[in-house]
């Protein structure tokens, strides 16, 4: 009971305060508690004081990694548990994560107990009002102190600004006195560039009517804009050509760091095509085993007659008429040398499939095709991508591009397990750039085994060539398993 003696003022005046004290040791665990205490501002002396909630975390800790101290059958739910809260910055609404947690993973809450008791989350607590001697969890955050733990188990890894980014300049190191006029153009806009930046900017790259395409005040895009004007310079005073990819990996170190959006860019600053400048020009051409017939300027061909797979351009796929097609499905694979062996092979009846090759991102003509196959007869596409990040970004866009033209198409994804991704025995080093497309398709709305597959890819850092799989491919069973694989979309 409160003892009131006198206050060294007339009256005491009362001030009421929240307090966390510090983590001290309580038998197997560290707690601090929240106290809302009643103080004279005059004498400090204590009116009232009341715990209120408490904070505490288990004193058994871990001996290396956390991969190795959990439990295998724990690890996809902490995992999903720390990276959520990882990527809200230690900050989750309890009882909604709770719930939808538990949906996805049933033993979300063992997971949350065994890295509470080896110091790896904090639990905060309260009395439960509604009973006597209950509690009730109001919050769980991970330890501070485990940060560099708890990443390595995520497999985060925190990005290096590249060169190109970090300072833009946009004079080429070699610039004394271009060979080419398509040089001089490039030198003197790059020119133009370094003086407004000199003048404390903003710099403006237009096109031929003055529009902006880009700004020095978007640094990002700005910098990458300049990064190739300046390998467009390299190019033509050396009169070499790349095509698009291999240009990008030269000067990005990653094929897709400059995408079509990009070049398209780079076209309206330069007023031309990018073909003057030593980019080789792209093919658009669709390649493709069917079943099928067509009509095409006063004539009728019929794929059975040629045997081997159609090279078809996007011209004759605009123009054709196509009269009749067979198979159901279709397969739309993104590495050549596997659409190459399926066809060679002869793995799937041409009479339930078609084989497509999409080299990366699908283009007009290849959705073109697929809309006037979906008017014959054609029900369901089976995309199979890459096993890294962009190959089911890829998918993704087929979707997208196909809804947009009210497509009824069924689609699924094949390939993309982490059954796949841990048998790989060929495998490339995830780039930064790849780290940052998992993050930011783990923040949409993913099918649990794509989301694992992804998880896996970051925790590993590798992505898997899908070469390997060449040997799995055969005559009998390949259809099957495609479709007991496939992850509908």
């Amino acid at each position: 009971m409160w003892n009131d003696t006198a206050c060294t003022h007339p009256a005491h005046s009362w001030q009421s305060a929240v307090e966390w004290g510090t983590f001290q040791r309580q038998g197997e665990l560290f707690r601090r508690e929240k106290r809302r205490t009643v103080r004279c501002l005059h004498c400090r002396q204590i009116k009232r004081s009341k715990i209120t909630e408490w904070e505490s975390y288990g004193s058994q800790n871990f001996h290396g990694s956390l991969a190795d101290s959990l439990p295998e059958l724990l690890l996809p739910a902490a995992r999903q548990l720390l990276r959520e809260l990882h990527q809200a910055g230690n900050n989750k609404r309890w009882v909604r994560w709770k719930l939808k947690s538990q949906a996805c993973h049933p033993h979300f809450m063992d997971a949350v107990d065994e890295l509470y008791r080896r110091g790896v989350m904090i639990k905060r607590e309260a009395k439960d009002p509604t009973r006597t001697v209950a509690t009730r969890l109001l919050q769980v955050t991970y330890h501070p102190g485990h940060l560099p733990a708890i990443e390595q188990l995520l497999g985060v890894q925190h990005t290096v600004v590249p060169e190109w980014l970090a300072e833009v300049k946009p004079l080429p190191p070699t610039a004394a006195s271009p060979l080419t006029g398509q040089g001089r153009r490039i030198l003197a806009l790059l020119q133009q560039q370094q003086a407004l930046l000199d003048h404390g900017g903003p710099a403006d790259l237009t096109d031929a009517a003055g529009v902006v395409v880009t700004t020095s005040s978007y640094k990002k895009t700005y910098a990458k804009m300049i990064r190739a004007l300046q390998g467009l310079y390299q190019l033509a005073e050396e009169q070499r050509t790349e095509s698009w990819k291999t240009f990008s990996q030269l000067l990005f170190h990653h094929t897709k760091e400059l995408n079509a959006a990009d070049r398209r860019k780079l076209e309206r600053i330069l007023g031309q095509d990018l073909t003057a400048f030593g980019i080789a020009p792209t093919s658009d051409t669709v390649l493709l085993t069917a079943a099928c017939r067509w009509a095409f300027d006063g004539g009728e061909a019929d794929s059975r007659a040629l045997g081997a797979y159609l090279s078809l351009s996007h011209p004759v796929i605009q123009h054709m008429e196509l009269l009749a097609w067979t198979a159901p499905k279709l397969l739309l694979i993104e590495n050549k040398d596997l659409f190459q062996n399926v066809v060679q092979r002869r793995a799937l009846h041409p009479q339930e499939w078609a084989v497509m090759f999409g080299g990366g991102y699908v283009s007009s003509a290849e959705i073109e095709l697929l809309g006037k196959a979906e008017a014959q007869g054609l029900q369901q596409l089976y995309i199979w991508p890459d096993l890294d990040p962009y190959g089911y970004q890829i998918a993704l866009n087929v979707k997208e591009r196909l809804a947009r033209r009210g497509s009824g198409l069924r689609l699924y994804v094949f390939g993309f397990h982490r059954e796949w991704l841990a048998q790989s025995a060929v495998a490339a080093e995830l780039s930064s750039v790849d780290r940052e497309w998992i993050a930011r398709l783990l923040q949409g709305p993913l099918p649990p085994s794509v989301r694992e597959t992804l998880v896996d890819m970051q925790v590993a850092g590798r992505k898997a060539e899908q070469e390997m799989w060449i040997h799995e491919i055969g005559p009998k069973g390949f259809g099957a398993r495609v479709e007991q694989e496939s992850i509908l979309l």
